[in-house]
């Protein structure tokens, strides 16, 4: 607790510092906005840093190399350059340094179109058992692992930005309407685990990002059909068979 309040005191003792100097001409090749953006995005990477969400990490330091491109002297790699590197970097660390996860017995039993108070997740790593008909996962600057366990699935929200998302739905049965998985990843990755049996038809829409399916058994699936929904920006959701 001192140490946070600490860190806290400090650095927004230092963005006043940066300001002040900025106004009095010392940072005369720095706008303010690059500064007030760069105040807010320093925060974001050390509390990333601290709980491992490496896309927390390169695209917060990307957007500060665009915001300071100019004193820096690297236009020529930025935005898009930059903002790729990052997310592979991101992908890359995610796979390399991935977390060993410890075992929980936190059971969520919602009611049925409620969020539980444990469905947003921040700066932490959760593993839920849900029994829900209608999933409802949101993490920011976390990560979140939830195993889903119901006799007929028909929606799932999944939105996830600057954190991790780890779905299983190997021990679930479908609605026989079929069922709805609608993304929203932007700067985090998405892994959804699924039966050999599921059709899944992705009409995800991509922006510097991916949505793809590893080791693809939609071909060969029956029964009803989960339609996959949402958009992925810089970011990552991959649907694996299981």
């Amino acid at each position: 607790m001192k140490t946070n309040k600490w860190f806290w005191g400090l650095f927004f003792i230092c963005a006043a510092a940066a300001i002040i100097l900025n106004a009095l001409g010392y940072l005369a090749n720095v706008g303010m906005w690059s500064i007030i953006f760069t105040i807010v995005l320093i925060p974001i990477f050390v509390g990333s840093l601290l709980n491992r969400v490496f896309a927390g990490i390169f695209f917060p330091l990307a957007l500060i190399g665009i915001l300071f491109a100019q004193p820096l002297g690297i236009q020529a790699i930025t935005p898009w350059p930059l903002l790729v590197a990052a997310l592979f970097l991101s992908i890359a660390f995610s796979i390399m340094f991935r977390k060993k996860r410890k075992i929980s017995n936190l059971f969520v039993h919602s009611k049925e179109g409620e969020k539980s108070q444990d469905d947003v997740v921040s700066f932490k790593e959760t593993i839920e058992y849900v029994d829900d008909n209608e999933v409802d996962c949101s993490v920011s600057f976390g990560a979140c692992t939830k195993y889903i366990h119901c006799a007929a699935l028909r929606k799932a929200d999944l939105n996830c930005s600057f954190g991790e998302i780890k779905i299983f739905f190997d021990k679930t049965q479908l609605d026989p309407d079929g069922a709805v998985i609608d993304v929203n990843c932007s700067f985090g990755s998405i892994e959804i685990y699924v039966p050999k049996s599921w059709r899944i038809q992705n009409n995800i829409t991509t922006m510097i990002g991916a949505a793809e399916a590893k080791n693809d058994h939609s071909d060969t699936g029956s029964g009803p059909l989960v339609t996959l929904t949402g958009r992925v920006s810089f970011g990552s959701v991959e649907i694996i068979y299981v």
